[in-house]
């Protein structure tokens, strides 16, 4: 995704479901690609009409990430 991100177990799942025509296949990959993430990444901020961020316990600035103008602000975000 060219985002930073890196994990060998995710981008063998995704190459995994390229490969396969029959999309519902490959359903238990994608959950099992998005419960990887979900426990790997700190923070992940939902791109949608609405500013919503989720981060998980001993992150700080979340609520300072967002000024309405679609731009993040990820320098005020800070482990507690």
């Amino acid at each position: 995704m060219h985002n930073g991100y890196r994990s060998d177990r995710v981008r063998a799942l995704i190459r995994d479901t390229q490969k396969t025509p029959q999309r519902e296949r490959v359903v238990w990959d994608f959950r099992e690609i998005q419960r990887l993430i979900a426990h790997d990444v700190p923070v992940l901020p939902l791109w949608q009409g609405k500013d919503i961020v989720v981060s998980r316990d001993g992150i700080a600035g979340t609520q300072f990430l967002s000024e309405g103008t679609g731009m993040w602000r990820l320098w005020e975000l800070d482990r507690i």
